[in-house]
């Protein structure tokens, strides 16, 4: 065998050497490489799972704060609550506190309003105390012509009082009357003029009208029971106080008037009316007659009380109210509801008080005569002590 094919059959020998040489290692290679991966996926799945469990413990973490929030809320509510609740009964509690306090104002108030009136009444009574005792000198030092004076002031005061406040025309005529009666007796003629105006304050008095308001207010509750008694229309004579109906009002236009006409005259032509005499009953029922009943009791009671207050735009007010009433549903063809009914509108018309006169003339007149015969007889008693003086020196 020669050199080069030793040569060449050397390297084919040695390469099969490494081929059979490099599968042992090829081999290793790939487990390793195996394992390799192997231990890579089991480190990823362990680093997955870590994660998991760090994500499982986080939300667990926050889920427990949470939770503690959750219960530190409540807690604050449940506080918030309590607060509420001492918060509405601090506010219960003060208004208790208020009411009792404006109860003691309101009680405060009402004494001190007592206390005034007290006050005010000791002092119209010390006041009328120091006035009697005046009076009660002025008395005892007065002349027969003082005495008479001062009678017919107070007089002439009681006539204005009476006349003023009670609204007593008599009783006032008769005041004025006995103050002239009584200065006529003096026959002092610097009172003249005071007589004059007495008597014509006495022609204005007379002139006045005034009504018996007792007898209004008896009458008003004779028609209160009388009322009781009156019998309510039938519907007979509803039917024949209402407006007639023979007049048609016209609905149609001009150019429709005939079709009307035709129209009505069938109608009448359909239809017989036939007249019976025959008393109908009256459609108004016992609750309705009640109604109507309480109704002109009401306002027959309202004129009365307004009749005692002299009130005579109320009196006349509620006094056509029962007169509408009567004539509105009761029958009228009764003698005694034509009667109430009469006597009603007299006194729907009556005027209660008129307009009072002023009568305070003749008093100062009577008043500047007095102050003059006072204001002389100091002058006279003067000279009298100045004499009394000379003769004793």
């Amino acid at each position: 065998m020669s050199p080069t094919e030793t040569t060449t059959k050397q390297p084919v020998t040695d390469s099969s050497a490494t081929d059979k040489t490099a599968k042992p290692a090829d081999k290793k290679a790939s487990k390793a490489s195996r394992s390799n991966s192997n231990s890579k996926s089991f480190s990823g799945f362990l680093l997955l799972l870590i994660l998991l469990l760090g994500l499982s413990a986080a939300g667990y973490y926050f889920w427990l704060q949470l939770q503690a929030r959750l219960d530190q809320l409540s807690v604050s509510n449940t506080i918030q609550s309590a607060n509420i609740s001492e918060l509405n009964q601090q506010l219960t509690d003060a208004s208790a506190l208020l009411q009792q306090q404006q109860t003691s104002l309101q009680a405060s108030a009402e004494l001190l309003t007592e206390t005034q009136s007290q006050l005010k009444a000791l002092t119209e009574t010390q006041q009328t105390l120091i006035n009697t005792s005046q009076n009660s000198y002025d008395i005892s030092h007065r002349s027969q012509t003082q005495w008479v004076l001062a009678e017919v002031a107070y007089l002439l005061a009681l006539a204005n009082q009476r006349l003023q406040i009670s609204e007593d025309i008599k009783t006032s005529i008769i005041a004025l009357k006995s103050a002239n009666q009584r200065l006529q007796e003096l026959s002092d003629p610097s009172l003249l003029k005071v007589r004059k105006k007495i008597s014509e304050e006495i022609y204005q008095l007379t002139l006045l009208k005034q009504p018996d308001i007792n007898a209004i207010a008896f009458s008003l509750d004779n028609m209160m029971q009388a009322i009781q008694q009156l019998p309510f229309k039938s519907l007979h004579q509803q039917l024949l106080e209402q407006p007639s109906n023979d007049e048609i009002i016209e609905l149609v236009s001009v150019a429709d008037e005939s079709l009307f006409a035709t129209f009505w005259s069938r109608i009448k032509s359909l239809v017989t009316i036939k007249k019976h005499n025959r008393v109908l009953q009256s459609p108004v029922n016992a609750l309705d007659q009640q109604q109507i009943l309480s109704r002109l009791r009401t306002a027959l009671e309202s004129s009365r009380i307004a009749a005692i207050n002299k009130n005579t735009a109320l009196f006349q007010l509620d006094s056509n109210k029962a007169l509408d009433s009567l004539s509105q549903h009761y029958d009228k063809s009764d003698n005694r509801v034509a009667a109430l009914i009469s006597e009603l509108s007299a006194l729907s018309q009556l005027t209660l008080m008129a307009e009072l006169p002023d009568i305070t003339g003749s008093s100062v007149l009577l008043q500047n005569v007095i102050a003059l015969k006072d204001a002389n007889s100091q002058l006279g008693q003067q000279p009298a002590k100045n004499n009394r003086g000379k003769s004793q020196q």
